[in-house]
């Protein structure tokens, strides 16, 4: 029995008993984290060094949160983008670094993992990539048996409270069991740590306090606010491809295509969602405000558009502009788009719009401005920039450039990705790395 080792009760609870409290022997590696990352990481050790003595810390009262809620409850498992050097183009942050990872453990790798265990995985239209059961507990469940199998010690609503290096080079790392009293905090110490915290503070303390730098933190991959209670009232209107402009403060700072959504509160989508990644932190420090600057007929050229529109003109004289919708938009979303920006034209037929309203509506379509104060959530699926700062890292390992034995994995690098399975391929791919890694340091240890 491993030491420490937590008994699973009826209902999915767990408790301790007097023995798991004593402070035994060295282990071989504690993960801090019961996350994407940090539990991919600990199976690799698992399966790769099956003797090793591995716990991983939850201060949660279940493990792999983010996978249970991810994709609406479906589980973006990854991204079918299987050309690391394509790949890296999704990750605003980090890319340069995970171009080598991605080399040693992608996409294809990780479908290959699910598939020896049992698992099918499907691709839809855009590239992302769910279990064939459409059920993120498919997952969670493929990962519970292998922690099982390879005898990975999980123990929830454990806060992890104190981490500290001692002059044997081991760790030290004192926790909490929630719900039971302070009396009841335990301390482990094992030869190797791993800080999969995600975007938890936590983790980030713990990485300052072992000497590492942090950068800035800001939130990343969120919705943006629009005040307009005549666009909210088109609260599900979408359209299939945009191209926008994001300005802040008078100045262009990032561009994204793709499609977008109209929400009860503002504009959605992966077009506004992949601004929302890329330019983080300059939307960080604008408080949010700015103006996306719309292209909707993203396939046509201004002039292309123009002379559409005159041909149009030409086969419709007496159409009124409110009935000829342009550039496949939604009925809605052309009236809402003529009344905001040209009024005066919304029941004039087409032969009595003249060269100066045909510039105009040129405008209208390819570059309508909208402004937005304050941004929304996506989802549930929380995503941070920022994190441990990546050039204190071996990507090769990993491994802490700083403290020998702690690594790192998933979010609480300062790595992020666009919306699409992304984030958590970059938790697979570092986990895999490290866990492989760790493996290896066990033999030199022995």
């Amino acid at each position: 029995m491993l030491i420490g080792a937590h008994i699973l009760l009826a209902g999915g609870s767990r408790r301790t008993d007097d023995a798991t409290r004593m402070n035994d022997d060295v282990l071989n590696l504690v993960v801090i984290g019961g996350g994407a990352a940090g539990y991919f990481a600990a199976l690799r050790v698992g399966a790769e060094r099956p003797a090793a003595r591995i716990v991983i810390l939850e201060s949660n009262r279940r493990p792999l949160e983010k996978v249970r809620i991810s994709g609406g409850g479906r589980c973006n498992v990854t991204h079918n983008c299987f050309d690391p050097a394509t790949l890296v183009q999704n990750y605003p942050r980090g890319h340069k670094e995970l171009r080598s990872a991605f080399h040693r453990f992608q996409p294809q790798n990780m479908l290959e993992w699910l598939s020896e265990r049992g698992v099918a995985i499907k691709a839809e239209a855009d590239g992302r990539m769910f279990p064939e059961s459409d059920d993120s507990s498919t997952i969670i469940d493929c990962f519970e048996k292998e922690r099982i199998r390879e005898r990975v010690d999980l123990r929830l609503n454990s806060k992890a409270e104190k981490v500290a290096v001692l002059p044997n080079a081991t760790f030290q790392i004192e926790y909490a069991l929630k719900g039971e009293g302070s009396a009841n905090n335990v301390t482990l110490h094992a030869e190797n740590l791993m800080l999969a915290t995600g975007n938890h503070i936590s983790g980030h303390a713990f990485a300052r306090q072992l000497g590492h730098t942090v950068t800035p933190l800001a939130p990343s991959l969120f919705t943006f606010n629009v005040r307009d209670s005549a666009l909210q009232e088109l609260s599900g209107v979408s359209v299939a491809r945009v191209h926008i402009d994001l300005f802040l403060e008078g100045k262009r700072v990032a561009e994204s295509s793709g499609p977008l959504l109209i929400t009860h509160w503002g504009v959605s989508g992966p077009a506004v969602l992949k601004l929302s990644a890329w330019a983080a932190r300059e939307l960080y420090a604008a408080g949010y405000r700015g103006v996306l600057r719309i292209h909707w007929a993203t396939e046509h050229t201004r002039q292309q558009v123009l002379e559409q529109l005159a041909a149009y003109q030409g086969s419709n004289p007496k159409k009124t502009l409110l009935r000829s919708p342009q550039a496949g938009l939604p009925a809605r979303l052309w009236e809402y788009l003529l009344r905001s920006t040209l009024p005066d034209l919304v029941e004039r037929p087409w032969d009595q719009i003249g060269k100066s309203a045909l510039q105009k509506l040129v405008d209208l379509l390819t570059n309508y401005e909208l402004a937005f104060d304050g941004k929304g959530q996506f989802k549930d699926e929380f995503v941070t920039c920022g994190g441990v700062d990546l050039r204190e890292v071996d990507f090769r390992s990993m491994q802490s450039k700083v403290v020998p034995g702690l690594f790192f994995a998933g979010e609480i690098l300062d790595i992020d990705g666009i919306t699409g399975g992304f984030n958590f391929q970059s938790a697979w791919t570092g986990g895999w790395i490290a866990g492989t890694a760790i493996a290896q340091r066990i033999d030199d240890q022995a």
